[in-house]
Parts: C-alpha cells; structure tokens; sequence
C-alpha cells in the first residue's frame, strides 16, 4: 500500500533528517533564485507565485525568504507585494501550512488549495493569475511530467515567467525505486528510466524550445538503520525509500532481499555509518 496522509509525513520527516535535504534544498535556492526571479519584475509591484506539492509550508516560506532577501538587495524589498498560491493535496500538510502561516505578518498573501495538481488544472474555481515563478521542489515526481510542464507554459506563467523544479535523480533512491513492482509513483514497472526526471525535463524542454538551465547538488543519505528489522526508524526510513507501508512485512520477501542487496551493493560504510549518494538537480525553464 502507497504511503500517505499522516505516515506519509513521519516517514518523509526523518527521510529528510537522515540526508538534511530541507538545508541542501536551501542551498540551492539561495544560490539560483537571486539570479532567476528579480530581473523578471522589471516594472511590476506584484510578484506571483505557484508552488505545486507545498507540503507543510516549510519549502515556500523558504523560497519567499530567499526572493525577499534578494529584493531587499536590490532596494526593491519593501515595495513589491508577493501572492502565494500553493497548491498541497496531503490535508495533514495543509493543516500544519496553516498553522505556519497563521500568525505572519501578512507581506504576503496566501492562498492554500487542498487538491492534486490535475484537480487544479481541471476544476479550479480559482481566480486566474500569470505567475512569475511556478515551482516543483522535490513533487513532480507525482503528476505527469509533459502534461504539467505545458498546463504551466500554456495557463499559468506570465511572458517572463520561470518554472522551477528541484527533482532527486541518478541516485540511491532512484535505484531503491526501480527495483519495486511498481516505482512508487503511480507508474507501473520499476525501470528506472521512468525515474530519471532531470534528463526528461531537459529533453521536454529541447522539444518546445524552451530555455533552460541546470545545476546538481551531490550529497549523502544515512541508511545505516535500513538494515536492523527491528529498527522502528529503519523500518519508517525504508518505507520511505520504497513508497510503501510496512515494507519489510508486506512485500514478496524476494524483492525485500533484493532492495536491501541494492541498497547495500550502492552504499559506502564510512565512520560507522552506511552511506548512499543522493543527488539533487536543479531546473529552470524559461521562455
């Protein structure tokens, strides 16, 4: 069964303690996004914002501190209004986006649809607004690709809007994914090709014309628990990595030997930990 709701979230809390991917995906935000979003106002004293797969707000409010920091900078910080509309199917992940937010001062406003992108993009009642910067940071694992990138160009980006999207890719958790019956997205098949998403947008991108721009972050995932059944972390963290509850229990024991032997035969033991690459690619396209 696909991990959701609640235990979705423990199991996404301790997977992003045990690779520090929340500080890694700071990184890469406050190195990219100075030199992708301000030079876009040119004139304007709004800036709008989409972000797709907002989970509890934590990844938002962090690419809203980087864009303020980077306006501030530029002597432009305290004139431009920002709208947030975010977009988060998970209503645990909404209610903690809420809580977040709740007693902020209000720079910006929010708005919090509680729906799948594919319900947005076929039944939103939503006012309509060009965006500025659309962004996917580590969610467009879960819609179709094409379908999404054109639905963004074609609906929702202004003339000089940008799509960002930060996506996991040529790593452990792409290896760990192609070796399930299903890859843990919806797709069936565990190959891994339908994994690789940094290569597709950029192929997606050559095929429409667009503009892009792409940049990795190599860093390291600690699965040293993965391998301890009694471990109530290792169990969570491999659940995780394999989008399914109580993995250890509920799959075909062959392909539970065969994940573990991938994560094993793909990590490196190193100060008493086991450790497994995990890589992050950065990709923005533009017109």
């Amino acid at each position: 069964m696909e991990i959701t709701g609640a235990y979705y979230i423990d199991c996404f809390n301790l997977f992003e303690t045990k690779c520090d991917q929340f500080r890694k995906v700071e990184e890469m935000l406050r190195e990219r996004l100075p030199s992708l979003v301000p030079k876009r106002l040119h004139d304007s004293q709004q800036l709008n914002i989409l972000s797709v797969g907002s989970g509890n707000g934590e990844k938002d409010l962090l690419v809203l501190k980087v864009i303020r920091e980077s306006l501030r900078s530029n002597d432009k910080g305290t004139e431009v209004k920002i709208f947030n509309r975010a977009i988060e199917p998970n209503i645990c992940f909404c209610d903690l986006y809420n809580e977040a937010i709740e007693n902020m001062q209000q720079a910006t406003k929010f708005e919090i649809c509680e729906q799948s992108f594919q319900e947005y993009g076929q039944h939103t009642e939503k006012e309509p607004v060009k965006f500025d910067l659309v962004h996917f940071i580590h969610s467009i694992y879960y819609v179709d690709m094409e379908e999404a990138l054109c639905h963004c160009f074609e609906k929702e980006l202004g003339e000089n809007g940008v799509f960002v999207c930060i996506v996991s890719d040529h790593d452990l958790i792409n290896l760990v994914l192609a070796k399930q019956p299903t890859n843990g997205y919806g797709q069936k098949d565990g190959a891994i090709e339908n994994l690789e998403k940094a290569g597709q947008l950029v192929e997606i991108a050559k095929s429409k014309g667009w503009k892009h721009e792409v940049y990795m972050n190599e860093y390291s995932i600690d699965v040293t628990e993965v391998f301890d059944p009694k471990s109530t972390e290792g169990n969570l963290l491999l659940d995780f990595l394999t989008h399914t509850i109580n993995f250890r229990e509920t799959a075909e024991k062959q392909v539970v030997e065969e994940t573990l032997a991938v994560v094993r035969d793909h990590t490196v033991f190193k100060d008493g930990k086991r450790l497994g690459k995990k890589k992050d690619w950065l990709i923005a396209l533009y017109k």
